[in-house]
């Protein structure tokens, strides 16, 4: 099923630009339609390891990822979920049934163009129903250089290609007066290059309207501006000003300057706007604080804890709900019982709805990984034997967050755990009601 996904991905240039960069030949191989076998790819490519990553994706890819297959299992459909009910409805629901498959129903149906065509269709109407979500109607800008005007000027760049701009720029025509290479919001995917550019007259007011960015491909911005083009290269935490002579020269350590790059970040620099600055009412973590209606995401340091802390803006801007969020993290360690607990019963019965997701997850890390990197996950006598249900005990939380779920409309949680995430990129997924139950679990790459 990722080898379809990917072939599908690659039909509708999906994928980053570092991927193309590496794999340009094979994804040409599968435009022209060769027969290029991408379950093979998958397995031995020294990038893919046997599974995707978001990081392989473009932003439109990433995101649609996100919503069908990864980041945002609440949504009403998923891609795994897709792919069983096709398998349903070719073996029938008394042989889908049977103890013949094992409840992997899907491996056995037939590895042909057939089957590429019909869950190619499957996830054209998935991604026509997401591009259509309100959240995604970008609003139309009218661009002082149209699209079929742009050159290509970006000349042999293999990094991510998308980057940040004000207005002043790209639709009033303004010469990029200085900028900023930030690490990526999202390092774990392959679309932000950090860069972010503006003209150097906006002011407070205008960059805190987020109706005054856009993200845009670099090589729109060197069509605009190409004397930025020698200075792409520069690594993160980069800032660079024109001078009166109309050069770029780097800024050190400028952090006044820094503050302005996101139109949010002014508040920072501004003690006036204090008030919107909001304390988490947490008696374990009572350091966190966040801006209501911006979305919290903590690294462990910045969370003082062993994982990463995210919650969605919706809920900051719910002083009701962040209560709840505040009392959950406090728990947080029961709550990691409660899901080791929920994972063990759920290998303990074959007929649990997560039955298969959970032994999946198990016999990825026990049975096909490297003997030393096993031996290193689980530190016993005998790790390619150890038992699923022991295996448990040495997962570890990797994030916790809280998120509106999408079915129900109420605040949940979520909860990533790894066996340890500097050696495998695999997590297992649970996710909680207020009620502190778990109510779904899931796989993620």
């Amino acid at each position: 099923d990722l080898a379809i996904y990917l072939r599908w991905c690659m039909e509708h240039d999906q994928m980053s630009n570092p991927f193309l960069a590496k794999y340009q030949d094979v994804v040409d191989a599968v435009k022209a339609g060769n027969g290029f076998d991408l379950r093979v790819f998958i397995r031995d490519s020294e990038d893919l390891q046997g599974k995707l990553s978001l990081i392989h994706f473009n932003r439109e890819g990433a995101e649609f990822a996100q919503w069908y297959s990864w980041g945002s299992r609440t949504t009403p459909y998923s891609y795994a979920k897709d792919i069983d009910t096709h398998a349903r409805a070719y073996f029938g629901n008394e042989r889908y049934e049977s103890a013949e498959f094992q409840d992997e129903a899907y491996l056995f149906v037939p590895w042909n163009e057939q089957y590429y065509q019909e869950i190619s269709e499957i996830i054209d109407g998935r991604f026509a129903e997401w591009k259509n979500l309100d959240e995604n109607q970008e609003p139309e800008k009218d661009l002082a250089i149209k699209p079929g005007e742009l050159k290509e000027l970006l000349q042999g760049w293999d990094g991510p290609r998308d980057c940040f701009a004000t207005d002043r720029i790209v639709v009033d025509g303004c010469r990029i007066g200085s900028c900023y290479r930030e690490v990526a919001d999202r390092t774990d995917q392959g679309w932000d290059s950090g860069w972010r550019f503006m003209s150097g007259d906006e002011d407070d007011e205008y960059m805190d309207a987020d109706e005054h960015f856009g993200i845009y491909d670099l090589n729109t911005l060197c069509n605009f501006d190409p004397d930025i083009i020698p200075f792409l290269s520069m690594p993160a935490g980069t800032w660079l000003e024109r001078s009166e002579g109309g050069t770029f020269q780097e800024v050190e350590d400028d952090e006044e300057c820094k503050f302005l790059v996101i139109g949010e970040l002014n508040r920072a620099a501004n003690p006036s706007m204090g008030e919107i600055l909001m304390k988490l009412n947490s008696k374990k973590y009572p350091n966190i604080t966040y801006e209501k209606g911006e979305e919290i995401f903590l690294s462990p340091e910045e969370a003082n804890s062993s994982f990463y802390f995210d919650v969605e803006e919706e809920l900051t801007s719910n002083d009701e709900a962040m209560a709840v969020v505040a009392a959950m993290l406090d728990e947080v360690d029961t709550l990691i019982e409660t899901a080791k607990d929920y994972l063990k019963k759920t290998l303990a019965d074959e007929k649990s709805e997560y039955h298969g997701t959970v032994a999946y997850f198990m016999e990825y890390h026990r049975d096909e990984m490297d003997p030393d990197t096993v031996a290193e996950l689980f530190p016993v006598d005998a790790p390619s034997t150890i038992p699923y249900i022991e295996m448990v005990d040495y997962l570890k939380i990797n994030r916790f967050g809280s998120l509106i779920d999408n079915k129900s409309k109420q605040q949940a949680f979520i909860m990533d755990l790894s066996f340890n995430p500097e050696l495998t990129d695999e997590l297992m997924v649970i996710y909680f009601n207020l009620e502190k139950q778990v109510y779904y679990v899931t796989h993620e790459s």
